[in-house]
């Protein structure tokens, strides 16, 4: 990958873990869901994204943000499946990481009726 996708990808994977820090009370647990195609033809792609996440989590150094990862393939179901886990067992309050529109737009709808912030 191109040293400045990849940098690009850092860059932003720190300003949406410092957005979402900032939304929560001091102490109070973050899960920070991430939907990307970890597998399949776009992996590349989702691994930068985990790359990146993982980067700036160690960076901030902080045991009340965790993040937690489901694989879309780039497919609307399979994305659907990974929020609903995400989400439920998981208690994921914010989704990010959506690099395919199909996954983002299957995703919205559900996102918007569990009031869960999304960030594609």
């Amino acid at each position: 990958m191109n040293k400045k996708i990849l940098g690009l990808v850092i860059i932003v994977a720190v300003v949406i873990l410092i957005a979402a820090m900032m939304t929560r009370r001091p102490n109070q647990k973050l899960v920070i869901g991430v939907i990307t195609p970890l597998t399949g033809a776009v992996s590349q792609n989702g691994e930068a994204v985990k790359n990146g996440l993982e980067l700036a989590k160690l960076q901030l150094n902080d045991p009340n943000i965790s993040i937690v990862y489901g694989d879309s393939m780039c497919d609307s179901k399979t994305a659907i499946s990974a929020f609903n886990k995400l989400t439920t067992q998981d208690n994921a309050k914010v989704i990010i990481g959506l690099v395919c529109s199909g996954e983002a737009l299957a995703i919205n709808p559900l996102a918007e009726q569990n009031g869960v912030l999304t960030i594609a």
